[in-house]
């Protein structure tokens, strides 16, 4: 594996990117998908199966 060199304009574009797209992910939560959680309480019906 080589490192290619990086130009001072990609460093100082990545420098300048905010975090916000990434503020829906929860990072320091806990994730619970027991069948408890996962009951449905909007009665909106499950996706068909395409296959």
């Amino acid at each position: 594996m080589s490192c290619r060199p990086v130009s001072p304009q990609t460093l100082l574009g990545n420098a300048a990117r905010s975090p916000m797209p990434w503020s829906h992910i929860n990072m320091l939560g806990e994730y619970d998908f027991s069948d408890e959680k996962l009951h449905d309480s909007l009665g909106i019906p499950p996706l068909k199966s395409v296959a």
